[in-house]
């Protein structure tokens, strides 16, 4: 909203009505992927990757049953992983992925 704060005066003016835009936003989620050994490791890594690449046009649906909504997103950006190998005979890494919502839903 556009204000202007008046040195002399408290506070700031505002239109009689505002009008509400909300602007993009990004969503981090936290991942792991785990797996018996490094081959299936690898694999089920490289998995996740495709999916995240190889979306409908590039959009993901993130579907959040609790809220009965679905958000359309696109893959934005990736932490690097923090790599926890040999956890209770498992190889495992975790990461943060950044999704973008251009036009957000509440």
């Amino acid at each position: 909203h556009v204000a202007v704060s008046f040195r002399e005066q408290d506070g700031e003016k505002l239109p009689k009505r505002l009008v509400q835009k909300w602007e993009p936003r990004d969503i981090a989620l936290k991942f792991a992927v785990a797996a018996a050994d490094r081959e299936s490791f690898i694999a089920r890594r490289d998995a996740f990757v495709s999916f995240l690449k190889d979306g409908s046009d590039g959009w993901l649906d993130m579907r959040v049953p609790e809220l009965g909504r679905t958000y359309r997103i696109y893959y934005k950006d990736c932490s690097d992983y923090e790599h926890l190998e040999d956890i209770g005979g498992m190889v495992a890494a975790r990461f943060t992925v950044v999704f973008r919502e251009p036009n957000p839903e509440f």
